[in-house]
């Protein structure tokens, strides 16, 4: 099991639950539009923040994951809990990306990409590099928010990985992944996404009082 990074110098550690790890976890603080927000340790998502039970669905979410199953029950609860009212499903890296593309071609919109990141033809880091490439190439206005699938906690590399391809965020998928669960853990995640950012900074805006 890997370390947790160091909690910054003045802040008490403490243990939250952490809707994108499925467990409770040491978290951290940072100032964040003039808040201060903690974030796990592990794969930094926010924390603290009641997801809201009127978020608008995205008009469309990509998912690739070679595991047929585990394929279907995201596709099925994205939809089923209104959170996406598209998902289109692929069973690879290299399908996804040859239908991003045509999507981008075709001026459709994504609002959000789910990459298991062990795949067979196309792992799922690969795929995202591909993904941020395409976007430099068509000029996209800005990126496409990605969740990375694993088995596993986050290592030190799949951290930085994650930071390296922003906005990105990571779900362990092997732990509290009932599909009650699994649901209210996407909840969050597409919250997180569709939160109001400051257009010059990307600091996500939160209400007075927010943690």
């Amino acid at each position: 099991m890997p370390s947790p990074p160091a909690t910054p110098t003045g802040n008490k550690a403490a243990y939250h639950y952490c809707h994108g790890c499925g467990e409770e976890v040491l978290t951290y603080t940072v100032p964040s539009g003039g808040n201060v927000e903690t974030r796990c340790s592990f794969c930094g998502l926010p924390l603290g923040r009641k997801p809201s039970e009127e978020q608008p669905a995205m008009s469309c979410v990509m998912l690739a994951d070679d595991e047929k199953f585990l394929r279907w029950l995201v596709r099925d609860l994205l939809v089923d809990r209104r959170l996406a009212q598209e998902v289109v499903a692929c069973e690879s890296g290299a399908e996804l990306l040859t239908k991003f593309t045509a999507r981008l071609r075709g001026r459709q919109a994504v609002d959000m990409i789910v990459l298991d990141i062990l795949m067979k033809d196309l792992d799922g880091m690969a795929a995202a590099r591909a993904v941020r490439a395409v976007e430099t190439g068509f000029e996209a206005p800005k990126p496409v928010p990605i969740v990375f699938l694993s088995c596993l906690r986050p290592d030190t590399s799949i951290r930085n990985f994650v930071a390296r391809v922003q906005p990105a965020l990571f779900l362990n998928k092997a732990v509290d992944a009932t599909p009650e669960r699994l649901a209210l853990r996407f909840r969050k995640i597409c919250d997180y996404f569709t939160r109001p950012r400051d257009e010059k900074t990307g600091i996500v805006l939160q209400p007075a009082g927010a943690v």
